[in-house]
């Protein structure tokens, strides 16, 4: 008699805990579902991670077209973080959602920022490279770097300003090419284009303009303080990077010099004038005077 009892029971509860077992797996299938569904009603980094919980609460994925479609729809969006579309290769992964060379695509927020580091590092390099070479100057020479000069038009900020014997130069330094170095080409005309590493080709701004506007600046507070003297400052635009080449020297109505070689230019500079030690000094004095901030070498 209990034998026959206790086998109904052992279905009853077996069917109890198949029910509720199937129940749950409805309800997180229809979250599931419904969290699938907000990605395209709304598609931001909230509705991907709320995705990503419901699709680690499944088993299995049943509709994996479907799921191919939504990863894809979320990787090729520029507005979500990649540690998100990581998390859900990873989670896809675990449920058997395998694509082999699948590239998760960074954000265009985490793009900008290794962008500006990327900027950042180059411009630290460029800055090193050019404070090295320049401490070869023979010592008669001063140096100012990162000098932010006041005018009546507008303050501009000097890269850097050579005075010595041969004359007054102000360095606007350009570190082109990153890692790898590039190939720089200065057209007839003016036009500036680089060729990267890999071949690929991409306009330049050209740096003229913005060493025209140090001209004139640093030539009106010669003139403007040494009038007599008809003291005149030269712009040169420096290239700071070493595996960078370039074409077109000629082409550029302003000195166009590799960082390697501008201690050599500045010393040998055929000028119009000579500076005594003593010059030297007064005009490093008033240009100091008249600094908004700057750096030594």
């Amino acid at each position: 008699m209990g034998y026959f009892v206790i086998i109904p029971i052992a279905i009853g509860v077996a069917w109890v805990v198949g029910l509720s077992l199937a129940v749950r797996y409805t309800i997180k299938g229809v979250k599931y579902i419904n969290a699938q569904k907000r990605i395209y009603n709304k598609l931001n980094n909230q509705n991907v991670e709320n995705y990503i919980k419901c699709l680690s609460k499944l088993n299995s994925i049943n509709n994996w077209n479907q799921f191919r479609n939504t990863f894809f729809y979320i990787n090729n969006s520029e507005y979500i973080f990649t540690e998100l579309k990581e998390k859900l290769y990873k989670e896809a992964y675990k449920k058997g959602f395998h694509l082999e060379n699948v590239k998760i695509n960074k954000s265009k927020e985490e793009l900008e920022k290794e962008e500006e580091e990327r900027k950042r590092a180059s411009g630290e390099e460029g800055e090193n490279n050019l404070k090295y070479n320049l401490k070869w100057l023979p010592s008669e020479y001063k140096v100012i770097r990162n000098v932010n000069l006041d005018h009546r038009i507008e303050s501009q900020e000097f890269d850097a300003i050579v005075i010595g014997p041969t004359g007054i130069f102000h360095i606007e330094n350009k570190n082109e090419g990153g890692k790898y170095g590039c190939k720089v080409i200065i057209e007839t005309g003016g036009r500036w284009r680089r060729i990267n590493y890999s071949g690929e080709e991409k306009p330049l701004i050209s740096p003229v303009a913005q060493l025209d506007r140090h001209d004139r600046v640093l030539n009106d507070i010669l003139k403007e303080n040494f009038k007599e003297k008809g003291y005149t400052a030269l712009g040169i635009i420096v290239l700071s990077n070493y595996k960078t080449v370039v074409e077109g020297f000629e082409n550029c109505e302003v000195p166009v010099v590799k960082v390697d070689n501008i201690a050599r230019f500045i010393s040998n500079y055929k000028s119009t004038y000579n500076l005594t030690d003593e010059e030297v000094s007064l005009i490093h004095n008033k240009l100091d005077s008249l600094k908004l901030k700057k750096n030594y070498l």
